[in-house]
């Protein structure tokens, strides 16, 4: 009943349980930093953000696709766990062919975390994607957490009673966390629509390109530690990576409004029943800009107590994050209704023109500014994404009104799958 509540219920519901599921991840990332050291941690953090970027590249648009299109009722849920087994046989392949190729060189160790990250995000990402293209919202905020509880738990007893190190500690607990949201997703989600259903392989990137281009680049933006540590030393991207996550329960606002969101838009008949369905419950934006307000009043005391003097410099880093922070909660809500509305290739070329900035200004400024100059770079980026989006928004309107009201949407197509439509796959 909560689950199919209004929007507003759904993403309280949402900012709740992603905000304590990143608190948790901050927590965890928190331990196993002080314990390895800005250096080792760099290091660390930039193969996961290798492992996640790559995750965006096996699913181009996949997941958020398949939620407006089964939201719609444009494919069937057959049709879309077919695909999603394609979809992981490649994760599992590429996994694959990381871990070997990483055993040439001096640290075999990495490539195992890339491609851990590669498998476990793609099968957690796919097994929600039924339940929240059914607004089960429940049952979403369900996996979130238990993901990070089980992830944090298994942190602080490998850390209290075992030998074993802080980085592989920071694996295996990320495994187990993994485990435990996937077996969640398919039992929540219901185990029999998990039977095969034979309508044959099918590429699971099909119509999906707008939503890939704005995948990879979302992804891409994992690599700013990377390149960090590449331009300006693992010690400044240990300093970036200690406090990059802070931001996430703010930013989880809006990812947690557009989640909700989208399956409405999508189904509305019109953009302007979808936004009269949206505009009751923006005023829960403003929760997450006083949030980032709050962070950048507090960023020196709250890292001096969690982090200690060690990570002094990343005060000013989680400063000008929260400001980032702040941008996107604008944008991200209009990239989603823009890509539900069926403008999804105008969102995806944005997104990758703002990214490819954000990331040339990274390996501009690290020499120069460290982990600081990586964090403007990632402000900037988001401001750029926010007015091209609100520019062509805009367009939009005034066309809409000078071709009257009568005339269909911009962008909205028919069903661009009429095969799985009818419950088959060509």
């Amino acid at each position: 009943m909560i689950g199919r509540g209004g929007l507003a219920a759904q993403t309280v519901i949402l900012v709740v349980a992603g905000a304590a599921s990143q608190a948790l991840y901050a927590v965890l990332v928190a331990l196993v930093a002080n314990r390895a050291g800005p250096a080792a941690f760099g290091l660390a953090a930039g193969a996961m953000g290798v492992g996640g970027m790559l995750v965006g590249v096996v699913d181009f648009g996949f997941n958020a696709f398949s939620v407006r299109e089964l939201a719609a009722g444009r494919i069937t849920e057959e049709s879309y766990w077919n695909r999603l087994r394609v979809l992981f046989a490649v994760a599992v392949a590429g996994a694959l062919v990381i871990s070997m190729a990483a055993l040439a060189t001096p640290w075999p160790e990495l490539g195992l975390v890339v491609a851990l990250v590669l498998l476990s995000r793609t099968a957690i990402n796919g097994v929600v994607v039924p339940l929240r293209a059914a607004r089960r919202v429940m049952k979403v905020a369900t996996v979130l957490l238990l993901e990070r509880l089980v992830a944090l738990v298994l942190a602080v007893v490998l850390l209290t009673t075992t030998a074993v190190g802080a980085l592989p500690t920071l694996w295996w607990s990320l495994v187990g966390g993994a485990f435990a949201a996937l077996a969640a997703g398919v039992l929540l989600g219901g185990p029999s629509r998990l039977r095969w259903v034979p309508t044959g392989l099918t590429a699971p990137w099909r119509a999906t390109a707008g939503y890939g281009r704005f995948s990879l680049a979302v992804s891409a933006t994992s690599l700013d530690v990377t390149l960090l540590a590449a331009t300006g030393g693992s010690a400044q991207a240990g300093i970036y990576s200690a406090v990059s996550r802070w931001t996430q329960p703010v930013q989880f606002f809006a990812q947690a409004y557009s989640s909700a969101a989208a399956p409405a838009i999508a189904q509305a008949s019109s953009s302007r029943v979808a936004l009269q369905a949206v505009r009751r419950s923006l005023w829960l934006l403003c929760g997450a800009v006083v949030t980032c307000a709050a962070l950048v009043l507090l960023a020196p005391t709250a890292v001096s107590l969690v982090l200690g003097d060690t990570y002094r410099q990343s005060a000013d880093v989680l400063v000008v994050l929260s400001i980032g922070a702040a941008v996107v909660v604008v944008n991200q809500p209009l990239a989603t209704f823009l890509q539900a509305r069926g403008h999804e290739n105008v969102v995806g070329i944005c997104t990758v023109g703002t990214v490819s900035l954000q990331l040339v200004g990274v390996c501009v400024t690290a020499g120069p500014f460290g982990a600081q100059g990586a964090a403007w770079s990632y402000g900037v980026g988001q401001l750029a994404l926010t007015a091209l989006l609100a520019t062509y928004a805009s367009l939009l309107v005034r066309r809409h009104r000078r071709d009257g009201a009568h005339q269909p949407d911009p962008g909205v197509r028919e069903p661009v799958l009429a095969a799985d439509a009818r419950g088959a796959d060509t």
